[in-house]
């Protein structure tokens, strides 16, 4: 598979290919397979460094492998290293999430991506929130928590470029840019989405029945949908507030034909009010307050409501 994506891909320095790996599947072999067919990112979902956590949330790996990972990845000469950290977990604690902080850094990583924990269906430590033998964090604790890992990581050179994202200069993850400006992109694969001319389409799921209907000359798409202006705008609002970098409401309401500035221009104004919002450029750009990047979820969900 490496070796057919590297045959495909044009050999221009402004590509990125990134492959996402299980830490206790990456091999010096395979590493050094990824630097030679060309890939230039790997990101590696450690979630911690600390083996009570990970067993906890029903990892495979343990924190000899997430880190021995993370070396593989560097000694093979792979350009740029990310790896996925947890908080918020039932039993962490702040000097728990501090450490994994100080590793992941200490390791020689570009990029950290920090998330709270989401009690999914179907996994363990759900069935134990349900069960009542774990007790869900406070949120202000899981604040304290994306603080910490603001405050350690910008000490240590990296960047805050989105909500959960931090990276060395440099470094940012191109491809979920892209996304978070809602840039075009192509799946290609089973299961895989793509967002094309305005389209947002997704694969089947079966890789059988992907693979025959290619072979037919078919069309292996399972469900599209084509938004309607304003709802494709408020979901451009949606991801672009996510960066650092805000969003500029003259260049989203000229690429749906609306008025974004007056559709959100009492929001932006209260917003601005409680110190949540920067505005610059006549009140065109907009972008998250420190402040408001801790609140983001609820204050874009107000934004995405917006007819």
């Amino acid at each position: 598979m490496l070796a057919m994506v590297a045959a495909a891909a044009r050999p221009d320095a402004s590509v990125e290919w990134t492959i996402e790996c299980n830490p206790g599947s990456l091999t010096p072999r395979k590493a050094r397979a990824m630097r030679d067919a060309g890939v230039t990112r790997v990101s590696i979902w450690v979630q911690s460094f600390d083996d009570r956590i990970l067993r906890s949330v029903g990892r495979v790996h343990d924190a000899r492998q997430a880190r021995e990972a993370v070396t593989i990845a560097r000694g093979a000469g792979i350009p740029q290293v990310s790896v996925d950290l947890l908080f918020a977990i039932p039993g962490q604690g702040m000097d728990t999430f501090a450490r994994d902080l100080e590793e992941a850094v200490a390791l020689g990583t570009d990029h950290v991506s920090a998330y709270a924990l989401l009690y999914e269906d179907g996994t363990t430590l759900t069935r134990k929130l349900d069960e009542g033998r774990v007790a869900a964090e406070e949120e202000d604790v899981e604040l304290a928590m994306l603080r910490l890992a603001r405050d350690r990581l910008g000490a240590a050179g990296f960047g805050r470029y989105e909500v959960s994202n931090f990276a060395r200069p440099g470094c940012e993850c191109r491809h979920n840019v892209n996304y978070w400006r809602n840039g075009e992109y192509l799946g290609v694969g089973a299961s895989a989405a793509s967002y094309l001319n305005g389209e947002r389409r997704s694969n089947v799921a079966s890789w059988t029945e992907y693979q025959e209907s290619i072979h037919a000359g078919g069309d292996p798409m399972a469900s599209s949908e084509r938004l309607a202006p304003i709802r494709a705008m408020g979901e451009e609002v949606m991801v672009r507030l996510r960066l650092a970098e805000g969003m500029s409401l003259r260049e989203i309401g000229d690429r749906w034909g609306l008025d974004a500035r007056g559709a959100y221009r009492a929001l932006v104004a209260r917003y601005e009010r409680a110190g949540l919002f920067r505005v610059t450029g006549d009140g065109d750009r907009v972008a998250f307050t420190d402040r408001g990047m801790e609140v983001a979820d609820g204050v874009i969900a107000e934004f995405v409501a917006t007819p």
